[in-house]
């Protein structure tokens, strides 16, 4: 009996692990995620459609565009969100009125938002996502950005990136709540 549990939870570690893989092979560094994606824009919901698309899964967003920054598209933008939490497509829900950084695949028919989409406070070519933004998009850790007189650390109880100021970095590590990069 115990070495049929045994190979039971054998065969589910197996089944199991190679959609971890997947999923750890799919954080991408930023510049991955550039040249994955044929669009790149900011730009603020003007209307979402949940009912969705009949042919594609997800709801319809019009995007009012702002800025672009990889290939070019009109002022408005209309795509179908990955929202349908079916595995690594699904990303989280934007709603009227935010302004995000939109990652867009055109399959030849449609402009589909990718996971990587994510809500920002402004669109400016200035703008640098928190460091725990850059931590989901996938940026290796050493190469997270901080903003101007700030510096990384790494939080110790979870491995998390923060920045904080040079002399704040000092008293969090000094304590323990941090490790220098």
């Amino acid at each position: 009996m115990y070495y049929k549990i045994k190979i039971s939870l054998l065969l589910v570690v197996m089944i199991i692990s190679p959609s971890l893989l997947t999923y750890n092979a799919y954080a991408m560094s930023q510049k991955s995620i550039y040249d994955i994606h044929d669009f790149i824009l900011c730009g603020t919901i003007i209307s979402k459609d949940t009912k969705g698309h009949e042919e594609v899964s997800g709801p319809i967003y019009t995007i009012k565009v702002e800025n672009n920054y990889k290939g070019s598209s009109n002022s408005t933008l209309i795509a179908i969100g990955s929202e349908d939490s079916n595995g690594q497509r699904s990303m989280l829900p934007i709603d009227v009125g935010q302004k995000a950084i939109f990652y867009v695949d055109f399959d030849g028919k449609y402009y589909i938002l990718s996971p990587y989409t994510a809500v920002v406070p402004k669109c400016a070519s200035d703008y640098v996502p928190t460091p725990l933004g850059q931590y989901r998009f996938g940026v290796n850790m050493i190469n997270i950005q901080c903003i101007d007189d700030y510096e990384l650390i790494i939080k110790s109880s979870n491995g998390l990136p923060a920045c904080v100021t040079p002399g704040t970095a000092q008293k969090l590590i000094e304590r323990g709540w941090a490790k220098p990069i």
